[in-house]
């Protein structure tokens, strides 16, 4: 059965509160971080939850504009995500596009959300750029894609990244890319390539970057219950706007990515969540590999983090 059989039928549960996560450790009542300390703690939760795709060991990014588009909710709540998305975005220096705009962060809310995802890698494949499907196109692989498929979670997500160069580019073909122009779209519609900025250069790095030309996030209706809206639109903004992995512990920090840690996850993105996001957006884009980004990201989050103490 084809996708589009399915969107008509997306809806979502009712949302409550969920607890806060606090954070810090104490030393006599204080809390007690080096420099030093903080900048390895940043490279390590960075390092955890950063995803290069399988084929290039770069951290991709979208470079440009996004627009994000629901559906599978009633206009107002839907309303509500794609502001919250739009703005995280401007935070990190992207630009949103106008209303009616062709989505590439596209949020699919379903009650069967393994059906779906199922259904979406195999016959709309445009949505997830499998292997053999189009040349210069990068994704986390096979693996993460039955993961994706396979895995039952509250929110799935996948990402599309296109090699350009560092003067904008593209390298090949971009591939069609589902898009809404709305909450209570149901169509999806072919996408231009946008051209992206110059970005940084470096003495070690690569004349090739990595792009997030689409996003396609599976929220499933029946885990997401107990969560507040707030909450769960700055959970689908942390994982659009960065490519993440969805099995990476991050139990040991406060971040909004513990949401769905025995009730315990935060109800908005945290100090280290916009540091990280920071960091990304900050980084070398053609850095040689993605442990040199990690190195960018962690540095700019040490600088963010003290200068919020």
């Amino acid at each position: 059965m084809r996708i589009r059989a399915f969107l008509g039928a997306l809806a979502l549960g009712l949302l409550a509160a969920a607890p806060a996560l606090a954070q810090g450790a104490e030393d006599d009542g204080e809390i007690v971080v080096t420099g030093r300390q903080l900048e390895d703690a940043a490279r390590a939760f960075a390092g955890a939850i950063s995803a290069p795709p399988a084929r290039e060991n770069q951290l991709p990014r979208f470079n440009d504009s996004i627009c994000p588009g629901v559906v599978g909710l009633p206009a107002r709540q839907g309303q509500y995500i794609v502001d919250r998305i739009a703005q995280r975005a401007l935070q990190v220096g992207l630009r949103v596009d106008e209303p009616g705009c062709q989505a590439n962060v596209l949020v699919l809310v379903s009650r069967d959300a393994g059906h779906l995802a199922a259904t979406i890698a195999e016959e709309e494949r445009y949505l997830v750029a499998n292997y053999g499907v189009r040349e210069n196109l990068s994704t986390r692989g096979s693996e993460a894609l039955e993961d994706f498929v396979a895995t039952p979670r509250p929110v799935r997500w996948w990402h599309v990244a296109q090699t350009e160069t560092t003067d904008g580019d593209v390298l090949g073909h971009t591939n069609p890319i589902g898009r809404t122009t709305g909450p209570s779209t149901q169509e999806f519609r072919g996408a231009e390539v946008t051209r992206v900025s110059p970005t940084q250069f470096g003495r070690m790095a690569r004349p090739t970057l990595q792009a997030v030309r689409n996003v396609v996030i599976i929220v499933d209706a029946e885990r997401v219950g107990g969560v507040r809206l707030e909450a769960l639109s700055d959970y689908l903004a942390m994982v659009s706007l960065a490519q993440l992995d969805p099995s990476a512990d991050t139990s040991g920090q406060a971040t909004i990515l513990n949401l769905f840690a025995d009730g315990a996850g935060p109800n908005a993105m945290t100090e280290w969540d916009i540091a990280y996001l920071s960091g990304l957006y900050q980084a070398q884009a053609n850095a040689l590999n993605a442990r040199s980004q990690v190195r960018d990201i962690a540095r700019t989050m040490r600088n963010e983090l003290e200068s919020q103490h």
